[in-house]
């Protein structure tokens, strides 16, 4: 994968809408390992997670207007999602699968 200096020294426009945006993260790249998960530089983080998301449902509740709630909830989902690097991944145990008519 090259750098961002390496497309701008390529003159590639980093505005170029044609561009395509970078692949989702996969599973195992999304979630922290175990001895990740315990580290004291991940508590801290979690824990600063924690009170971003509590305030940020305080301030919801107490949020005046459509556009006011709706920031604070992308905002709540944005920290849930970082929290979430902490969960292991949820698999369903029995996914439907498609009838293919045979």
């Amino acid at each position: 994968m090259k750098t961002i200096d390496e497309i701008i020294k390529e003159g590639v426009d980093l505005y170029d809408a044609t561009l395509k945006p970078a692949p989702l993260p996969t599973p195992e790249v999304a979630v922290l390992s175990q001895a990740e998960q315990d580290s004291a530089l991940w508590s801290k983080i979690r824990g600063a997670l924690e009170l971003m998301l509590n305030n940020y449902r305080i301030q919801n509740d107490n949020a005046q207007g459509e556009l006011a709630t709706a920031e604070l909830r992308g905002r709540i989902r944005q920290v849930k999602e970082f929290l979430a690097l902490g969960e292991p991944p949820i698999l369903e145990e029995n996914p439907e699968l498609p009838d293919l008519g045979y």
